[in-house]
């Protein structure tokens, strides 16, 4: 029984460094993830605004080039989310106020 005991302590004291061994690495291995997805969305985002900046440059360019057609093109724009906006929010009214 005794030398059973001090071979589970020999066991145990063997297993608690490499516990915290295997601790350590997976905390470094998350860090190193999280790190790695920071950096991949930094980049997508910074990928993102270059193409929206390019969208805003050409959008100033063919307006300034087409002042006319530039004030046509947004008056028909709004025109239309406005009556999408109207549609939609007639349509969510309409079983609001029903008795």
């Amino acid at each position: 029984m005794q030398n059973t005991n001090s071979d589970i302590k020999k066991n145990a004291n063997g297993l608690i460094p490499e516990l915290v061994n295997k601790v350590q690495d997976s905390k470094n291995q998350l860090g190193k993830m999280v790190y790695d997805t920071g950096e991949k969305i930094g980049t997508g985002a910074s990928d993102l605004a270059h193409i929206a900046m390019d969208g805003v440059k050409s959008s100033r360019e063919y307006v300034e080039e087409n002042p006319y057609k530039g004030v046509l093109y947004a008056a028909g724009a709004g025109l239309v989310v406005g009556m999408l906006i109207t549609y939609f929010m007639k349509s969510s009214n309409q079983g609001r106020f029903r008795d």
